[in-house]
């Protein structure tokens, strides 16, 4: 996994409870950190939502 993708999604959600943890989550969905996190945990499923490059 990249280590780079991992820290980012991590800080961003670092501190994070309740409902602020739900919200910085969708915040983070679009991002292209987060993809990279899906892509390389879930391959044959990021294939299929046409996420992975």
């Amino acid at each position: 996994m990249d280590r780079t993708a991992r820290d980012t999604v991590r800080q961003a959600l670092s501190g994070r409870t309740g409902s602020g943890l739900w919200r910085s989550l969708e915040d983070l969905a679009d991002t292209a950190a987060f993809h990279d996190l899906l892509a390389a945990e879930f391959p044959a499923c990021c294939r299929r939502w046409h996420l992975a490059g």
